[in-house]
Order: C-alpha cells, then sequence, then structure tokens
C-alpha cells in the first residue's frame, strides 16, 4: 500500500510533498535509532527533540552531552548530523597537525560556505598560494606598513577627541578593518570601508543563527536571507570597482594593493568572480585573530598590570 501511495505520488503532483514529508520522517528516525558504533545524543521527544534542546542553550546542551555520552557522541539535529571529538588524544593530534593538512574548506568552511561563492573553497590553495606571494614582497610590506601607520595615527587622534568611553575591541576591529580595505582591497575601496564593515557585521551575526547550521543553504529564512543580502551587497561593491579598474588598466599597472596583484597574476587573474568572497573570508579572519593580538598590545602597552591580571584569570 505504501508503494502504492508513493508511486501514485510521482504521477500527482499534489501528493509530492506529503509523500516527501513521510519519506523525510522514516529516514530521519530510521537514522535515530541507528547504532553505527558512535553514541548518539537521544533526546525524549525524537526527531526535534535535539534541535530544541540544541537551540535553547548549545554550550550547555554539549557539555551535558559529554557528561552523559563520554569524549565521541553525534547529535542528530534534522538535517545535519555532527559528531563531536573532545578527547585529550585527538585535542593533541589536532594541535601537532602539519600546516599541510587542509581542513579549512571543511572546518570554517561549514560556516563560511553560506558567505561564499560556489566552488570557493575548490580554489582555496590557488589563492591562498597567491596572498602570500602578493603581499610578502619588500615593497608591498613597506607601502602596508606605511598605510598602517596613517590609519592609525587618524585612528588615535579620533580617541583623543571623543567624549564617548572607548571600547577596545570594537574600535580596534574598525582600524584593523581600515588598514584591510587600504592595504588588501586598494584605495578605490576606501569610500566602502564603513559599508563593509556593516555588511561584515550582518554576515557574522547571521551565520550564528541556528537555523543557518540546521537548514539547507538553499532554504529562505530570514537569517538566510538577511546573509545573502550582504553577501550579495558586497559582491556587488567588488563587481563595480573591478568593472572601473578594467576601463582604466594602465592607472592600476603599478598600484601595491592585493587586488591589483590578483589581476596580474595569470593564476588568480581568472577568478575575478570569486574576490568578493575571498576578501569576506580576509576579512573574517582579520577581525579575530588580529583584532585580538592588536588590542592585548595596547593594553600591555597602556596597563601592563591590567593584562598581566587578565592573562592570570
Amino acid at each position: 500500500m505504501f508503494v502504492d501511495y508513493i508511486r501514485a505520488a510521482l504521477t500527482q503532483p499534489i501528493n509530492i510533498i506529503p509523500a516527501i514529508i513521510i519519506l523525510f520522517i522514516i529516514f530521519k528516525v530510521r537514522a535515530w535509532s541507528k547504532d553505527d558504533g558512535i553514541p548518539s545524543v537521544k533526546s525524549n521527544i525524537p526527531i526535534v527533540g535535539n534541535l530544541l534542546d540544541y537551540a535553547k542553550d548549545m554550550e550547555k546542551y554539549v557539555r551535558e552531552s559529554g557528561k552523559k555520552y563520554g569524549q565521541v557522541f553525534q547529535i542528530n539535529l534534522l538535517l545535519t548530523n555532527t559528531i563531536w571529538l573532545n578527547s585529550p588524544a585527538l585535542n593533541k593530534e589536532y594541535l601537532f597537525a602539519r600546516e599541510d593538512v587542509w581542513s579549512f574548506g571543511d572546518g570554517m568552511g561549514v560556516f563560511l560556505n553560506k558567505v561564499v561563492v560556489p566552488n570557493f573553497f575548490d580554489q582555496l590553495r590557488v589563492l591562498v598560494g597567491s596572498l602570500s606571494r602578493g603581499i610578502s614582497n619588500n615593497a608591498a610590506i613597506s607601502h602596508y606598513t606605511n598605510l598602517a601607520g596613517i590609519e592609525t595615527e587618524k585612528a588615535i587622534s579620533n580617541w583623543a577627541n571623543r567624549k564617548e568611553p572607548l571600547n577596545l575591541f570594537k574600535d580596534t576591529s574598525y582600524i584593523v578593518h581600515k588598514i584591510i580595505v587600504q592595504c588588501m582591497m586598494g584605495p578605490d575601496f576606501y569610500d566602502a570601508a564603513d559599508e563593509l564593515f556593516d555588511l561584515l557585521h550582518v554576515m557574522e551575526a547571521n551565520l550564528g543563527s541556528i537555523w543557518n547550521f540546521i537548514l539547507p543553504e538553499w532554504l529562505p529564512h530570514p537569517a538566510a536571507k538577511k546573509l545573502w543580502a550582504a553577501r550579495d551587497r558586497t559582491k556587488e561593491i567588488f563587481n563595480v570597482r573591478l568593472a572601473a579598474r578594467e576601463k582604466e588598466p594602465e592607472k592600476w599597472k603599478k598600484e601595491l594593493d592585493y587586488i591589483s596583484y590578483t589581476l596580474r597574476d595569470p593564476v588568480t587573474a581568472h577568478l575575478k568572480d570569486k574576490y568578493s568572497a575571498l576578501h569576506t573570508v580576509l576579512m573574517f579572519a582579520a577581525h579575530t585573530s588580529t583584532v585580538a593580538g592588536v588590542a592585548w598590545t595596547i593594553i600591555e602597552v597602556r596597563i601592563p598590570m591590567l593584562s598581566s591580571s587578565g592573562l592570570n584569570c
């Protein structure tokens, strides 16, 4: 009878959606009850229980699951199945992994693939190799150092004349962002620096949505729509400026910003459709580790005792 229903659904469009739902539930129940040797977190409510508990308090849920199921366990969240590996031995393995282990696309890519263009991570080796070549020559380093000094002086002057209190990490993030725009993108992007900063924060805020984590990338929901809009606007900013550069190739021939280098490099010149994605990833990277390093340096210089106290906590 069930087979007859499925067969009928394939010939009657009105029945397709219920058939898909039924099949989905069957497969999820089977996956939920399947024993593959890795302990599965079980909720009191089949199928959706894990999702509800995970969305309520992710940190607590994972911590309590670890206490109950051990150092290696899996959490089934409707459309995703996440395996958590928390053993000291595995952590040590991660720590000493060789630098030629390319896991970025499969690790952070779980989140960042929602803000990059299709096939971006397939070109990651090429783009990262280009980055190393493009910014490591003496002329570029000298140019970037000068730009960083100018932006830092402007920021410090602004801080000195500002009445509201300094928000160290937020304000440091803004300085680093302006430097990234100047050095990596070029002077023609500088007028869009503030908008790019805001767009990055929109993407960051919506990447953290539980729905972006568990639902397919193509499924529209409020967080996804905001994320897509910010990503598309970022790409538009790049497209406009890249098109303008194509009209004046001589003007940009000797510029030292990283985009100028990638446009000259035959290895990356044909990847222009991925430039906005690459620079979005670079901005995300700069707004985490780089900002933290700069902020702690400022604390160390201005209030060494506070830095020591904070690090000892």
